[in-house]
């Protein structure tokens, strides 16, 4: 529910999570190219309390997985039968990192696993 305080409102967690669609978010960057530094992220994100019920190794995983999928969607194109369409789809879903806390769905975490342990450090 929404408050009232002399002309300002503001949103309740329930609401914002509506909104951001996540327990944290963060906006990608090319910092999030890197596993170290996802993992600085991760443990400043879970010791603070801002990402409760995963890991820090999880929460880098889903960080990095974003990461991927926004750097590298463009290249998508090249291959054939692969349109502009989901390269767009990518680059929307990835430009903005929610994770909920508890985090993902199992498949999505899944996801996140492979890519964390078959792309390097760092692309």
């Amino acid at each position: 529910m929404m408050k009232n305080l002399e002309g300002i409102q503001f949103l309740a967690k329930d609401e914002m999570k509506l909104i951001y669609g996540g327990d944290a978010h963060l906006d990608m960057s090319d910092y999030y190219r890197n596993k170290s530094n996802c993992m600085l992220t991760a443990r400043r994100l879970v010791s603070t309390g801002r990402v409760t019920g995963m890991t820090q190794k999880q929460v880098a995983q889903e960080i990095f997985a974003h990461a991927v999928a926004y750097y590298s969607a463009p290249t998508l194109e090249e291959i054939p039968g692969i349109g502009e369409s989901i390269k767009d789809y990518l680059v929307d879903h990835a430009e903005v990192v929610d994770i909920a806390n508890g985090g993902d769905t199992t498949l999505r975490r899944m996801a996140y696993s492979a890519i964390w342990t078959f792309m390097g450090d760092e692309f």
